[in-house]
């Protein structure tokens, strides 16, 4: 448990728990065996994390991961290898990186599926927060890292994305388009388009 988040974790859950990050666990059986590795990763000097706050990486582990710590945890505890614990750290993180993807995804989904499906609406960061069961600060942390962008970009990258194939369309003229993406006046829809494409709508379908 961190904050007011919890997790109940299944056999070959793997967990993250960024250095300095405040958490509390409960066993409920003696019969529970598990690991905790201690490392900090770099690049040029400098902390290459995965996340700056605890994430639950996957309810059931690859195979191959739950090896590497296995094996680690036996060979490691009291010795030294350079070479064979980067190894194995290597094939831990591959697993990592692999499911963090998919763990984040999931949780953001319902936020995401709201946005491409209702592209005219005005909402909040902390109503799609909500829809995950995510405080807002937290929600807006994992879909930077998930998306490398702020929850309002995203929309607004929707939003082009539709306007440039709707602009294809030789039947509609621009007016209607941006009356359909819920713009106030084709002016507002012009200024939106040519600061995110760097040209006009009517530039962009001369040029198609």
């Amino acid at each position: 448990m961190f904050g007011e988040e919890s997790f109940v974790l299944e056999p070959g859950s793997l967990v993250y728990l960024p250095s300095g990050s405040v958490h509390s666990m409960e066993v409920l059986s003696d019969s529970i065996e598990f690991y905790r590795i201690d490392f900090v990763l770099t690049i040029d000097h400098e902390n290459a994390l995965f996340s700056k706050l605890p994430m639950l990486v996957c309810q059931t582990a690859p195979h191959e991961c739950q090896e590497a710590i296995r094996r680690m945890a036996e060979k490691y505890q009291f010795t030294f290898d350079s070479v064979a614990k980067n190894e194995l750290m290597c094939t831990i993180f591959r697993s990592i990186q692999k499911n963090i993807s998919s763990a984040r995804t999931k949780k953001l989904y319902p936020a995401v599926r709201h946005l491409s499906r209702n592209l005219t609406e005005k909402i909040s960061v902390n109503e799609l927060a909500a829809m995950c069961y995510l405080s807002k600060s937290r929600f807006y942390e994992l879909f930077q890292e998930e998306y490398n962008m702020a929850p309002m970009e995203f929309k607004d990258q929707l939003l082009m994305e539709r306007a440039c194939l709707l602009l294809q369309n030789e039947e509609l003229a621009v007016t209607e388009i941006a009356e359909h993406l819920g713009f106030e006046s084709v002016s507002y829809f012009s200024r939106f388009f040519k600061k995110h494409q760097g040209i006009s709508p009517s530039e962009y379908i001369r040029r198609q």
